[in-house]
């Protein structure tokens, strides 16, 4: 995964893999990987992924790079691209000595500080901290309305 990391325009990055003889929950086929990238460019992508697979590695993804071989042949690998997912939550917030919350503004700054990287699950101690940062509140009920995260999943 390193090598993924040190190309240009490569964010993050994440490789499954499924070692067993059938299909995992992931639909990952057996004896196969899954790279999921943020960012870069996907012939450099693909090619990285081309020299440091396994032979008789299978690759799961919807982008398909073909690769040229020393033969002169074209092997197809196969990866996916990270999307950007939106992650909704609900919370009720109640202030500790009585000030006016401006719903808006705690709205903004979670969106505008709350931000995920590729696989990380969301955490409710982290968005209640981020939340209560800047003033005395309690908050009620918090719960996610989607988890979903920026990569992709099925």
């Amino acid at each position: 995964m390193a090598g993924l990391l040190n190309l240009s325009g490569v964010a993050s990055a994440v490789i499954f893999e499924n070692p067993s003889d059938t299909t995992d929950g992931d639909s990952i086929p057996s004896h196969s990987i899954w790279v999921v990238v943020d960012g870069g460019n996907a012939d450099a992508i693909a090619k990285l992924i081309y020299n440091y697979r396994n032979a008789g590695c299978g690759m799961k993804g919807a982008t398909v790079v073909p690769v040229l071989q020393a033969d002169g042949t074209l092997f197809s690998v196969k990866f996916d691209i990270a999307t950007i997912q939106n992650l909704y939550v609900r919370f009720h917030l109640d202030s500790i000595n009585g000030a006016v919350i401006d719903n808006n503004a705690v709205s903004t700054a979670l969106i505008e500080n709350y931000i995920l990287s590729l696989n990380q699950p969301a955490d409710v101690t982290d968005i209640s901290n981020l939340i209560s940062q800047s003033k005395p509140i309690v908050i009620h009920k918090l719960q996610f309305l989607a988890i979903t995260w920026l990569g992709l999943r099925n």
